[in-house]
């Protein structure tokens, strides 16, 4: 089972509206940059941004799609006894960026994700297929999917970020292993989305 959605309707959102569905993605989304195997690029591999919400409500993701387009279709059960699962996902590179660019300003968690995959968006990674990227700009983007893959791991990743920074500092071989790291709030506080790229 699935469906594709076409029309967006977006721009007819409130405030209000664009933050609620910025609470989900915080809470059941999924905002990535990966590497992709591809026959046709000379490197054996692009990378692509990943935009997905899984909620068990199928409402809410036909809705979902009614407003920013997309696909929607079924998650496999594991086991007989748990609700299904839906999933809705945003394959189109122009649907992904508007999707971000409408709801970074309301995330919390993830908005250091969405930051990263639209600098990704915006700075080539909606060019035509078959365009030559540099060495210099692959190696960026793989720096910018790296981020984000530290950022999905544990939760708010830019903790694991903080340690391995440290770890880098003092030598040590495991991040998070040394001296205390300071109050994950102030952290928090501290770290901006070109921290995290630096970071790498």
């Amino acid at each position: 089972m699935g469906t594709r959605g076409k029309k967006m309707i977006n721009q007819n959102l409130d405030k209000v509206q664009i933050a609620y569905i910025a609470g989900i993605v915080d809470g059941e989304g999924h905002i990535a940059l990966h590497r992709q195997p591809s026959k046709t690029c000379t490197r054996g591999f692009r990378h692509r941004v990943s935009v997905i919400i899984t909620n068990t409500d199928y409402r809410l993701m036909t809705r979902l799609q009614a407003w920013f387009g997309g696909h929607v279709g079924k998650e496999q059960r594991l086991l007989n006894y748990r609700k299904q699962c839906y999933r809705w996902q945003l394959m189109a590179v122009n649907e992904q960026c508007t999707f971000l660019k409408t709801i970074e300003p309301f995330l919390l968690l993830k908005k250091k994700h969405a930051q990263l995959c639209l600098d990704f968006l915006e700075n080539g990674g909606m060019g035509y297929r078959g365009t030559r990227i540099t060495d210099e700009e692959f190696a960026r983007r793989d720096k910018l999917s790296q981020a984000i893959y530290y950022l999905n791991q544990r939760g708010e990743g830019i903790i694991w970020l903080a340690a391995a920074q440290q770890a880098e500092e003092t030598g040590l071989k495991n991040p998070g292993s040394g001296a205390p790291l300071q109050d994950e709030n102030e952290i928090l506080g501290q770290v901006t989305t070109a921290d995290v790229f630096t970071k790498l």
